[in-house]
């Protein structure tokens, strides 16, 4: 037996009607612990998430100050490597 074009065409929407239903379910049956995750997930990658909550962790053990300390140390190293692979890079090209 053939199926008419019609007949062809109220198959696939119907298919994709039962798609969408099941879609819906599966999406509404999700924790909210899991909604949060995907949310947090888009607004913050993963390496600042965890480099938040690990200065977080920093500050709380070993107080502001300290945590400001190290910052600024962090800061000067990044900027004297890159100083010196900059004159490095100039000097071979």
């Amino acid at each position: 037996m053939q199926l008419s074009p019609t007949q062809l065409k109220l198959i696939k929407e119907q298919a994709i009607r039962e798609y969408k239903t099941k879609h819906k379910a599966y999406h509404s049956n999700r924790s909210l612990s899991n909604k949060i995750r995907r949310l947090l997930g888009r607004l913050i990658p993963i390496n600042i998430g965890i480099g938040i909550i690990a200065s977080l962790i920093y500050i709380y053990f070993k107080g502001f100050l300290d945590y400001i300390f190290v910052l600024l140390t962090a800061v000067i190293w990044i900027t004297l490597v890159s100083a010196v692979l900059s004159a490095i890079i100039h000097k071979n090209s």
